[in-house]
Formats: C-alpha cells, sequence, structure tokens
C-alpha cells in the first residue's frame, strides 16, 4: 500500500496539479490540505505558489489569461481543461481584483507597475495598437488612431493602447508666444482651419496643452522696441501682418516703437537686423537715395534732403549717401561757387537763411 503525500496549503497560496489519467492541469487554492494521489504530480513546484496580490492603484499584466464569457465565467473545453488566450496579454488592476488571485495553469506575470495618474492642466496622449471599442469615448478605435486624455485623471493602462507620452503644459509668459505645426489637416482649439505642415502663433498667457494634431516648435520671446532702435523685418510669404498692414511676398518693413513697445515675430516674418535712429543737429543734412513715398514704395533713382534739427529711421531700400554732412559757414570774406548737377528750377530754402552764394555775413548754406 502507498503512501498518500500531504501538501499544506497556506492561505492565499496555489498549486498547479497535473491529473496523470485525464491529462488535465487543475488549480487547487488553500487554505487546505491537498492529498496528492499516485496519478497526480504537483507542476508549480516544490512549495505552494503565493497568489498575485496588487496594491493601490496598481497593475499587473498577464500574459495566456484564461477566456471567460459574459458572466466572467470560466471557458472549459470538452476535456475540462480552462482554456486560455494564447499569444494575448491582460490588464489587471487593483480596482478589479482588490483580492490576492491566483494564476491558472498557462498564465503568467509579465509586469506590474504603479497606475499613471495624469496631473491637473497636463495630458496623456495615445495610440491604438489594435481595432477595439472604447468603452469611456463610446468609440471604435482603428489602430493608428491618437487620441488626448487631459487631467486630472488615471491612466488605467489597456493592452489595445499605447500610451506615448504625458504632455507637460506649456506655459505662456508675457511677450512670449508658442510657436505651433500643424502634424495633419485639423481645426485649431479657435476652430480655424489647419492643413499639414501649417504654422501658426499662441500669444494668449497662460497653460497652453498642444492638440493630438499639433507639435509644439519653439517658445517666442518677444523682441523689445525703443524709440532708438526699429525692428527691420522681411515677409517669407504674403500675410496681413498683426497691425493689419498686407504685406507681400519679399517685402521688408520698419517696426517702430509708433506701432508697439515689443514685437513678437510671426511665423510668414524674418528678422533681418535692427536700425538704429538717425539724428541730425541743426547744423546737419544728409541725402536719401531712393525714399519711400506714402504708399511704402521705393521711388527707384529718385534723391531728397534732410536737414536737422530732425531724426528718422532709414527705411528698407533708403541709402544715405556719403553720410551725415556738415553745413558749411560763410563768414562775410567768403562765398561759395555752385555748379548744377541737374535742371532745376529755383533753390529750396529749407530755413531761414539757409541757402546763400555770397556771405553777405554770417550764414549756413546747404548743398
Amino acid at each position: 500500500m502507498s503512501q498518500v503525500e500531504i501538501v499544506k496549503i497556506k492561505p492565499y497560496h496555489y498549486v498547479h496539479v497535473l491529473d496523470g489519467n485525464s491529462n488535465i492541469t487543475r488549480l487547487e487554492i488553500g487554505p487546505k490540505n491537498f492529498y496528492k494521489q499516485d496519478h497526480e504530480k504537483v507542476m508549480s513546484g516544490a512549495e505552494p505558489l503565493k497568489m498575485v496580490m496588487l496594491d493601490p492603484f496598481t497593475y499587473v499584466e498577464i500574459k495566456n489569461p484564461v477566456m471567460r464569457d459574459e458572466e466572467r465565467s470560466l471557458v472549459l473545453d470538452k476535456y475540462g481543461q480552462v482554456k486560455l488566450r494564447h499569444g494575448d496579454s491582460e490588464i489587471r488592476t487593483s480596482m478589479e481584483y482588490p483580492e490576492p488571485f491566483p494564476l491558472y495553469p498557462g498564465e503568467a506575470v509579465v509586469q506590474r507597475d504603479k497606475i499613471i495618474t495624469i496631473p491637473r492642466d497636463s495630458a496623456a496622449r495615445l495610440e491604438c495598437l489594435r481595432n477595439y471599442f472604447d468603452e469611456e469615448a463610446k468609440v471604435d478605435r482603428v489602430a493608428g488612431d491618437e487620441w488626448i486624455i487631459f487631467g486630472p485623471a488615471l491612466y488605467i493602462p489597456k493592452i489595445e493602447v499605447k500610451l506615448d507620452k504625458i504632455l507637460k503644459p506649456e506655459v505662456i509668459r508675457a511677450q512670449q508666444a508658442l510657436k505651433i505645426r500643424a502634424r495633419r489637416n485639423c481645426k485649431d482649439h479657435n476652430g480655424v482651419e489647419r492643413k499639414a505642415g501649417d504654422y501658426w502663433l499662441i500669444r494668449n498667457k497662460g497653460f497652453y496643452i498642444p492638440g493630438i494634431d499639433e507639435e509644439v516648435i519653439e517658445k517666442l520671446n518677444a523682441h523689445i522696441i525703443t524709440e532708438q532702435y526699429a525692428l527691420q523685418l522681411r515677409a517669407k510669404q504674403g500675410f496681413k501682418d498683426a497691425y493689419g498692414f498686407d504685406r507681400k511676398d519679399a517685402e521688408e518693413w520698419l517696426v517702430t516703437s509708433d506701432f508697439s513697445s515689443t514685437h513678437i515675430l510671426d511665423v510668414h516674418e524674418e528678422f533681418v537686423e535692427e536700425v538704429p535712429i538717425t539724428i541730425l543737429n541743426d547744423d546737419e543734412f544728409c541725402y536719401i537715395n531712393d525714399p519711400v513715398n506714402e504708399r511704402g514704395v521705393n521711388q527707384l533713382g529718385k534723391k531728397i534732403m534732410r536737414s536737422g534739427p530732425t531724426s528718422f529711421f532709414v527705411r528698407p531700400g533708403e541709402s544715405i549717401e556719403g553720410g551725415i554732412k556738415k553745413v558749411y559757414i560763410l563768414s562775410e570774406e567768403e562765398a561759395l561757387l555752385l555748379k548744377a548737377s541737374e535742371n532745376f528750377s529755383k533753390l529750396t530754402t529749407l530755413n531761414p537763411n539757409s541757402w546763400f552764394q555770397h556771405g553777405y555775413g554770417k550764414s549756413l548754406c546747404k548743398i
């Protein structure tokens, strides 16, 4: 007569037992004394295995999970063996399994981790790995779909979903803006239609989380504009600037303190240089080549004279010929011999006694 082997299974422990007659492996859960028969074999090792116990707000990934029907009952084959979803995985959370649970024969723990908390003013970008029905959003997800979950929230992992990354908010302070690019055709947060590759700026102060079809390129800081310096800009393409002016492709213009004290470059603008102010004293003057008219167009080949006291910015396309000149100061014994370089009707008097050919008294002469 053979001796019966007794296996003591403590609470929250289990063993896998193979029945040699039916070739079926079953689960035995403690606390109990298990009497092993001659045709049975304990497959889980010399000692009973400890059940899987999940700490609060944690999860575990199970490989080859058991199959269950709609009522969550185990599905058995015709021989009474529990069916497995071979090659598949399943996520079990501490909310669904607050009590310790055993692993059925064939199941295995892949990994366990904490459930991710999405902070306030943050978001999680998700990607669908395979088709499934999203119970929370009540939509069908297709492999390749991407979407965002905004915090504060708990992200419960799913086998069908990949957590791409946690999006932290971009903080836009005063005199700053975010440069955004559209990853694909979409609508921005203002409802404006954007095409893939379009760029635009977000100027509103505060927190900003880019949409699923948006990408943050860089954070822009404003250029400070003073009365002593102006910004020279160039248009990358035709557009309407922040001040309501229509700009043509490759057009250049100045932004002075008359418009604003600061300026953030638009996505269609290119910074050229800072232009210092030109100051003329009352005994100075200069010639401006190709001056800009009231419509903002350079008058090519034309030349004008500016005399002090005054201050101005040399606009794009203009140039000062020969630099700033000093007026000629004539005494009573001096005169200037002048020669006309082109036809003209008369000399333009800019200031009283400013044009003289003879020095009858001390005078200022600008040629």
